[in-house]
């Protein structure tokens, strides 16, 4: 990824906070994640996301923050809009990976950091999370004002694995 991204800011300068890649051949190196977001550099506070600057690496003065590797989501895709609905969902909830998801919480009881809002790899939210339907997992949940509560949307986003 180093080599692409130094030979796509040489060619078309330094002007980017990410590169998307969208590839035609399979990624052995991740062969279990549908797409996945690579932080570059990080230079917010306070997200449960270390302090880092590894854009020279990439080419960049600073300015590439993240990679997003979409496998391969645009051969499934075909020439409507309608056929590129999913790949764009599943690279705007790759692209939240950037500052979403990772917090964690003081919990009372322990006096301790908590990551019970977190689910599926501790970078989405729980499926128990009110989220309002989030692009990033969790679910709505309503209220129906008897001690109970139904879910009203599930997660938005189930990317398959390929």
């Amino acid at each position: 990824m180093s080599n692409g991204a130094r030979r796509v800011l040489k060619e078309l300068d330094d002007t980017f906070h990410f590169i998307t890649v969208w590839m035609t051949y399979p990624d052995r190196a991740t062969p279990t994640a549908a797409a996945y977001e690579f932080t570059i550099k990080n230079d917010v506070q306070g997200i449960a996301v270390s302090v880092r600057d590894n854009s020279a690496v990439y080419g960049s003065n600073g300015t590439l923050r993240s990679i997003l590797n979409m496998k391969r989501f645009g051969q499934r895709a075909g020439d409507s809009k309608q056929s590129w609905g999913d790949p764009i969902e599943v690279w705007g909830q790759e692209s939240t990976h950037r500052w979403l998801i990772f917090m964690r919480f003081i919990d009372r009881r322990t006096g301790r950091p908590s990551d019970a809002l977190l689910g599926r790899e501790c970078a989405h939210y729980s499926r128990f999370v009110d989220s309002q339907g989030s692009i990033q997992d969790g679910v709505w949940w309503r209220d129906n004002r008897d001690g109970s509560f139904s879910s009203v949307a599930e997660p938005r986003v189930r990317p398959q694995v390929g």
